[in-house]
């Protein structure tokens, strides 16, 4: 009868490892909420570094490298703005135009609506339960014009969150400038910070998982861009039919 192989117990070292990363997991999961701008900043990082880096080849400083990356991104990101948003803005400019007179024929609806209400055979009461609901609504409910405290606190913590996700996103370049000019120096920190028993297979791992992130993170950029393409040529198409 063979003998039952038994699991040997894990390492001290490798006891250590699981806990440190299930102790890293739990922090970052209990400060999710602050994640997101740094997270933003890392893909941020793994888009531009292509380009920081070939610049870098071609002996641009690094710093310099970024800082170009950082001014074609900018100016890309506005010309794309105002190639998507120059319709909208032009379709609101043209409501504000045309606001007057929408609002004129608006009051000559309401006008015809009050005329035709004025001729209907109405019961007493019903038409005087009705009149009381216009005013009511009219005055703005039954407090009148009070100001309700209760409707200004979602509106007050909706502007605090704007201002808040505005900060946040102020911090995203910052974030990204200084991972793209060190890069070298952290991933050889990295690198150096795993045990030295470990270091191929970790880094080996890495490796794949960077491989096959990198080409997920491609595939999505070049699914948005072209649907992107296709909405606005098909919006181009239907405005010229």
């Amino acid at each position: 009868m063979e003998s039952i192989r038994r699991v040997r117990p894990p390492s001290p070292r490798a006891t250590v490892a699981v806990a440190a990363a299930i102790l890293l997991l739990m922090v970052l999961y209990m400060g999710r909420s602050a994640l997101g701008p740094f997270i933003l900043g890392a893909l941020l990082v793994y888009v531009l570094d292509p380009v920081v880096g070939w610049l870098t080849r071609r002996r641009t400083p690094r710093w310099l490298a970024v800082l170009l990356v950082y001014a074609a991104t900018i100016v890309i990101l506005v010309e794309g703005l105002s190639l998507l948003f120059g319709p909208l803005v032009r379709q609101v400019v043209a409501f504000v135009e045309d606001l007057p007179s929408l609002l004129e024929q608006l009051q000559a609806r309401l006008d015809d609506l009050a005329r035709a209400y004025d001729q209907l055979q109405l019961p007493r009461v019903l038409r005087d339960f009705i009149d009381g609901l216009i005013a009511a609504l009219a005055s703005g409910g039954p407090g009148g014009g009070a100001i309700d405290a209760g409707a200004i606190l979602p509106i007050a913590t909706g502007v605090v969150a704007f201002v808040g996700n505005i900060i946040a996103l102020a911090i995203v370049p910052v974030w990204a400038f200084y991972l793209l000019k060190d890069r070298d120096r952290l991933v050889l920190a990295v690198r150096n910070a795993i045990p030295e028993d470990w270091r191929e297979d970790a880094w080996s791992m890495i490796a794949i998982i960077e491989r096959v992130f990198g080409r997920w993170l491609r595939g999505q950029f070049v699914l948005c861009f072209a649907v992107g393409i296709a909405t606005f040529a098909g919006l181009l198409l239907l405005d010229v039919a």
